[in-house]
């Protein structure tokens, strides 16, 4: 359904946000 879809565009976001943070992290 929309909110589903909502909800997994979301969480996929954040894991991609939160990865990013992670490598940028390491790298510093």
């Amino acid at each position: 359904n929309y909110f589903g879809v909502n909800a997994s565009a979301a969480a996929g976001a954040v894991t991609k946000i939160w990865n990013f943070t992670v490598l940028a992290g390491q790298a510093m």
